[in-house]
């Protein structure tokens, strides 16, 4: 048996999709975005939990920190200089700011914040509507 927990955090942020892509999501547009974490463990500590979700704060203050109404770009996104120039709040992503590409960099923090003892994280979803989401497993 796999024990599993999830908490969901909200954000709003803007993006815009580049490269190789092409269609509306080329513009600029923001989103309200819901990021899943879910963490798994075989056994249960001491506590009788997988994890405590108070413990799991930490994640959500880096999302206000780092992804909370910043503009997601990619960093090869030529509009980088402007918004930098300015002094507006960005994220960079390593290629396009897709909700797999978030799914992916929210893991890593995922992993450095929470895996430990026993507990792994099994699963991250980046919902970026009441209709599209992405998961990594």
């Amino acid at each position: 048996m796999i024990y599993t927990i999830t908490k969901t955090w909200a954000f709003h942020s803007a993006h815009r999709l580049t490269g190789a892509y092409q269609g509306k999501c080329a513009n600029l547009h923001g989103h309200t975005w819901q990021i899943s974490v879910s963490l798994s463990a075989p056994e249960l500590d001491a506590r009788a939990m997988v994890y405590d979700f108070n413990e799991m704060k930490p994640l959500g203050e880096w999302i206000e920190d780092v992804l909370d109404h910043a503009v997601i770009l990619s960093e090869q996104d030529p509009l980088l200089g402007v918004f930098k120039k300015n002094n507006l709040k960005i994220c960079t992503v390593p290629e396009n700011p897709t909700s797999e590409t978030l799914c992916r960099y929210v893991r890593v923090k995922a992993v450095e914040l929470f895996e430990h003892n026993g507990v792994r994280v099994s699963e991250v979803a980046v919902k970026e509507s009441e209709f599209s989401r992405a998961v990594l497993g």
